[in-house]
């Protein structure tokens, strides 16, 4: 019999031996993962589930599985049900129980859900009060939900989306809007105790996000013993937050600290034979200062991170340099070297005042971690250290990826040259991003036009005959407010100590130059790039 292979044929015969393989689930599952992400992915998957009844189960799981709206499956239930004129969604009658019927052949596929704040609470009144005695859960296989708590009164509505198999669940928030959670943490307890994750987000930075007290979450201990992860963007008290210390699966944890937590004795002290957060990992702590945010870490005791992030609302100014003393001797006194591997310290731009810091201090709290990928201090600050105290790091730290020493760092007191660099080339071949402060002052007879070209010397070898191991990783240079005098032998040496770096940014503050001599270096590098790419054999 012959097979018909016109472009009209949707359906292959079913004696072909592609169409019994697609009759396996699993082959058929790998297809659809193949379906990318882009704008016509759901096009794509809605003209499978109409190309084949034997296809058609699994592609419309696929294409409702991730929704970022409830307005679609509302939209499923009979058109005389609602209207939405001018994105204003509403029921004009009340719901039948045959209006259920294609509601839940599609509400049961659904696995991940933001509901968005285009829903009236009109809306979930009527799909609670009708759907109530028919189905006890309207999505009973939603495993993650995002929900608006700035809708207001819509809270009270967010149980008919919870079920037992809910594992995420994130509440996103808008500035000034204060949300009533009183013990709500109490009733997660009961109707979601396999919850995994979770949040409270705010959709953007409040101008004081602690206008608001911090209402109590909980009454006790939290009971979602399968809880990992706990982000929390509203201010929490002591109690709340010493109330998630016993959970035993918590592994990541963000928290903003309230006004009160600045005050160690407000803290509730650990109970005896029990240790705080006995799974914790990955700590985000927002606070009002570098201060505020160390408090917490005192409260903590001694744990084995693999990552810390303190992250100060405001400078304290002219305190600032004291209390990011402090902080980094915290850290190095209370966190394992065992397996820390990331620290970023963030403070605000704004007020903040310059201020340096001893590399001294560096070598005392940090260096001790020697698995340590990033380390980001982004303030106003600047390490003042020699070109052995580099070295000294680059040793240390040989996974080092990120290396961030200051916001934008000048070269004032600190004794770092650009020869210095070439620790970070010989030792760290990981790292992909570096921002330092520095001096670049180069004669332009230590990199003559021979250079460029001259096959006699070693690979890694310069004009003066000094060795300069490679970094091939290294992307991004940040320099600030970094001396330099000649643009081009600066630029000559940085591609031969890093050969790939494409971004050089920095501003020259020497009186009236032509021309940022940054600029002059990023064009440079820019122009050697495009030349050795020009020079690659073509793919033909």
């Amino acid at each position: 019999m012959p097979i018909d292979t016109s472009e009209d044929s949707l359906v292959l015969p079913t004696h072909t031996a592609v169409h019994r393989c697609l009759r396996v689930s699993e082959i058929f599952g790998n297809m659809i993962g193949y379906v990318v992400e882009d704008e016509a992915r759901r096009r794509t998957l809605n003209a499978l589930a109409r190309t084949c009844k034997l296809y058609s189960p699994q592609a419309l799981d696929e294409l409702w599985r991730t929704q970022d709206s409830i307005v679609p499956l509302i939209k499923c239930m009979p058109n005389d049900l609602w209207t939405d004129e001018n994105s204003n969604l509403k029921f004009l009658r009340p719901i039948f129980p045959t209006d259920w019927t294609r509601f839940r052949f599609y509400a049961t596929r659904i696995q991940e859900l933001e509901v968005d704040d285009r829903i009236s609470i009109s809306i979930f009144r009527d799909l609670g009060v009708h759907s109530r005695g028919q189905y006890a859960q309207l999505l009973p296989n939603l495993h993650d939900l995002t929900w608006p708590v700035f809708v207001k009164n819509s809270l009270p509505y967010l149980s008919m989306f919870l079920n037992g198999n809910l594992r995420c669940l994130c509440l996103s928030v808008r500035p000034n809007f204060e949300p009533n959670l009183f013990r709500f943490g109490d009733y997660l307890s009961h109707a979601v105790p396999r919850l995994e994750e979770l949040s409270l987000v705010v959709w953007e930075e409040p101008e004081d996000p602690y206008w608001c007290n911090a209402a109590a979450i909980t009454s006790s201990a939290l009971q979602l013993r399968q809880l990992k992860s706990f982000k929390w963007q509203w201010p929490l008290g002591p109690m709340d937050i010493m109330h998630l210390a016993e959970l035993p699966c918590l592994d990541t944890l963000e928290i903003r600290l309230s006004n009160e937590c600045a005050d160690c004795e407000n803290w509730p002290a650990i109970p005896i034979g029990r240790r705080a957060f006995p799974a914790l990992v990955d700590l985000i702590v927002l606070g009002r200062d570098v201060a505020h945010c160390t408090t917490f870490m005192k409260v903590l005791g001694r744990h084995s991170l693999e990552s810390l992030e303190l992250s100060a609302d405001v400078s304290s100014g002219i305190q600032e340099a004291h209390d990011m003393v402090a902080a980094l001797q915290c850290v190095g006194n209370r966190l394992g070297h065992d397996a820390f591997k990331q620290l970023t310290i963030y403070v605000a731009e704004e007020n903040s005042v310059d201020y340096v810091l001893d590399f001294d201090l560096i070598r005392k709290t940090l260096l001790q971690f020697t698995d340590l990928e990033n380390l980001v201090l982004t303030a106003s600050c600047l390490i003042n250290g020699n070109n052995d105290d580099l070295e000294e790091l680059a040793q240390a730290w040989p996974k080092i990826d990120m290396l961030e020493l200051g916001r934008w760092p000048w070269h004032h007191d600190t004794r770092f040259t650009i020869d210095g660099l070439s620790a970070f080339a010989r030792y760290c071949p990981r790292l992909t991003i570096l921002i330092i402060g520095m001096h670049a002052e180069m004669d332009e007879s230590e990199f003559d036009e021979s250079d460029d070209d001259d096959e006699t010397k070693g690979e890694n070898e310069d004009s003066d005959g000094r060795n300069l191991c490679r970094n091939e990783s290294l992307r991004e240079l940040v320099v600030g407010n970094s001396s330099i005098t000649n643009p081009r032998p600066v630029a000559k040496l940085l591609h031969r100590m890093f050969p790939r770096l494409k971004t050089v940014e920095g501003e020259d503050l020497a009186p009236t130059p032509e021309r940022n001599r940054w600029e002059i270096v990023q064009d440079w590098i820019s122009n050697t790039l495009a030349k050795k790419t020009e020079e690659l054999p073509s793919p033909d």
